[in-house]
């Protein structure tokens, strides 16, 4: 739900616009690695992976973004 009284978003809170936000030189798997790096995350690749999954992506994480559909972007 949104809450118009919200002024500072916290951490549950996402944002995707209408262009997909990904790093040209990488691959699939390394741009949904990314935000877990760059959080502290744990970075062995098996939460990526698993969203790579989820979104049945699973087989393409070694594509680059120029090699995958608008859609497959997203």
């Amino acid at each position: 739900t949104i809450d118009s009284a919200v002024t500072r978003p916290g951490a549950s809170v996402g944002y995707m616009g209408q262009q997909a936000p990904l790093a040209p030189w990488l691959t699939a798997h390394e741009n949904a690695l990314l935000p877990l790096r760059l959080t502290g995350a744990n970075t062995d690749g098996a939460g990526a992976r698993r969203a790579l999954q989820a979104m049945q992506l699973g087989a393409d994480g070694g594509k680059y973004p120029r090699e995958m559909s608008g859609g497959m972007q997203q």
